[in-house]
C-alpha cells in the first residue's frame, strides 16, 4: 500500500512538473529561478500553494494573490501523470523500470502540450527525453548497443518516408520533432510494437483531421499516447 502511496505522490509532483516546463519552455524563461510564482501576476508562490492537485482544488483554481485562473494544463497534466503512475505501477510493479517510465512520459507529455499550443516544440527537450529513454534502454537491455542500432533504423526509416512523402506531395508531413519522439517510442516498445504505436497514432491523428476538417494537426501528442496505449496493451 506504501508503494501505491508513494509512487501516486511521485506522479502527482513529476506532473506538476511537466506543467510547469510546458508553460515556462516556450517563455523562455528559467525552469528552476523562481522556483514557484504566478504566470500573471508573478508574486512568489507559498509552499502550500504549490501541494500537487491538492492546492488546485483548495485555491478553486485561482491564484492566491491576483485571483486569475491557474492555466488548465497544471492540473490536467497532474492527474494525467497520477493515473500513468498507477497504471504502470500495475504493469511493472514499484520499481525502477516504472520510475524511468513515468519520467520519460511525463516529457513527452510536456512535448506534447507545447506541440497542442504552440506548434513548435523544444529542440533541448526533446532532446533530453530521447537521452533519458537511451539510459532507460541502457539499464533494462544487455543488448544495448544492438537495441540502439534497431531503434535507429526505424528512426531512419521514418525519415525517409517523410522525405518521399515531402517530394510527392510538396510539403512536409513528418516534423523533425515526431521524428525524436518515434525514437523514444522505439525504445520503449522496440522495433515490433514501435510499428503497431505508429499504426495507432497515425490512426487517430487522421481521425481528429477528418472530423475537424484540418489540414495541420500536432502530431506528438497522438504518438505519445500510442505509445502508452501500445505499452499497456502488451502488458496486460
Amino acid at each position: 500500500m506504501l508503494e501505491w502511496l508513494l509512487i501516486s505522490l511521485f506522479g502527482l509532483c513529476i506532473g506538476s512538473f511537466a506543467a510547469t516546463l510546458s508553460i515556462r519552455i516556450p517563455q523562455n524563461r528559467s525552469i528552476f529561478t523562481p522556483l514557484s510564482s504566478c504566470d500573471s501576476c508573478k508574486r512568489a508562490l507559498k509552499p502550500y500553494h504549490i501541494i500537487p492537485l491538492v492546492s488546485f482544488i483548495c485555491l478553486k483554481g485561482k491564484c492566491a494573490f491576483c485571483k486569475e485562473k491557474i492555466p488548465l494544463v497544471h492540473v490536467l497534466l497532474e492527474i494525467i501523470t497520477l493515473f500513468l503512475a498507477l497504471i504502470l505501477t500495475y504493469c511493472f510493479g514499484a520499481s525502477s523500470k516504472t520510475l524511468y517510465l513515468l519520467s520519460i512520459f511525463a516529457l513527452m507529455l510536456t512535448a506534447s502540450a507545447i506541440d497542442i499550443q504552440h506548434q513548435k516544440v523544444s529542440s533541448l527537450l526533446l532532446f533530453a527525453t530521447l537521452a533519458l529513454s537511451y539510459i532507460y534502454l541502457y539499464s533494462i537491455d544487455t543488448h544495448f548497443i544492438f537495441a540502439l542500432l534497431d531503434s535507429l533504423g526505424i528512426v531512419g526509416l521514418v525519415a525517409l518516408v517523410g522525405i518521399l512523402m515531402h517530394a510527392i506531395m510538396g510539403k512536409k508531413n513528418i516534423g523533425e520533432g515526431d521524428i525524436v519522439i518515434i525514437a523514444i517510442s522505439s525504445v520503449i516498445l522496440g522495433s515490433e510494437y514501435n510499428y503497431i504505436a505508429l499504426l495507432v497514432s497515425s490512426t487517430m491523428a487522421l481521425a481528429a483531421m477528418l472530423s475537424g476538417n484540418h489540414t495541420k494537426i500536432a502530431f506528438i501528442p497522438y504518438l505519445t499516447i500510442g505509445t502508452i496505449m501500445v505499452l499497456v496493451w502488451s502488458r496486460i
